[in-house]
């Protein structure tokens, strides 16, 4: 059973994902992996050196990258199944496998991955087996000018292979991400909208209403003005007293 310590911080930007655990870390500037000193302590993995490794956020990029760095480990420092030259930093992409002496992690960017899908490409690459860096370096000093094998080409084939695998995989995990992201939009303009036509509907309603009154007056009032004009021309039909007095005149 693996022990583990965190000391956690609060601005959360990338992830490594502890495949042991199934734990997402959160990485805001710098994460020490080890065995005895480092921000994630596995006290018992026997293989992981007291600091074995620094992963490093670098946010002055267009977009936020992770760097990881082996600290002069005694079992290296594994990324997709290839060793990485100790003491230089490596830059991480989306959904690399890490493994930091027994413990294995993968960078995301989200909590909200496909874990299965992540746990058929770790058991794949986890089948490769490891180009070591150290075998890379003594082959180099022995035959500076001689071409590579063809066993250390396929080798180099498979860990290209493998990479390029990863990134179809991050690109399929960032295409859902945004499809997840489009139809949150979309709900939300339709609930939206959906609203404003409720809100524009009862406007009509009551201008409609209000227009319904004013007509019923207006045609009170013509009524009540038409019934004017005719007692005015009643009285016009009138005769007066004078004419009365006249008529009554005898000749």
């Amino acid at each position: 059973m693996i022990n583990f310590k965190i000391n956690k911080k609060e601005t959360v930007l990338l992830y490594l994902y502890h495949i042991n655990t199934l734990t997402f870390y959160e990485v805001v500037d710098q994460i020490t992996l080890g065995r005895t000193t480092g921000d994630i302590v596995c006290v018992d993995d026997g293989r992981m050196s007291g600091k074995h490794a620094q992963v490093t956020l670098d946010a002055t990029e267009s977009v936020p990258c992770l760097y990881i760095q082996d600290l002069g480990s005694k079992n290296f420092t594994i990324i997709n199944r290839i060793e990485i030259e100790p003491h230089k930093k490596t830059k991480l992409k989306m959904f690399n496998l890490i493994e930091v002496g027994d413990q294995r992690f993968v960078v995301t960017e989200s909590k909200d991955i496909n874990l299965q899908d992540l746990s058929e490409m770790t058991n794949k690459l986890m089948s490769k087996p490891i180009l070591k860096f150290a075998q890379e370096e003594k082959i180099s000093l022995a035959r500076p000018t001689q071409s590579i094998t063809p066993y250390e080409q396929v080798q180099r084939q498979e860990a290209q292979i493998i990479e390029l695998r990863s990134e179809i995989v991050s690109l399929e995990q960032a295409a859902k991400g945004e499809l997840i992201k489009l139809e949150e939009m979309k709900e939300k303009i339709i609930v939206k909208a959906k609203a404003k036509r409720q809100e524009l509907s009862i406007i009509i309603t009551t201008l409609q209403c209000s227009v319904d009154e004013l007509k019923a007056q207006m045609a009170i009032h013509k009524t009540e003005i038409e019934q004017k004009k005719k007692k005015i021309i009643n009285l016009k039909d009138m005769p007066t007293d004078e004419e009365d007095s006249i008529e009554d005149l005898p000749e």
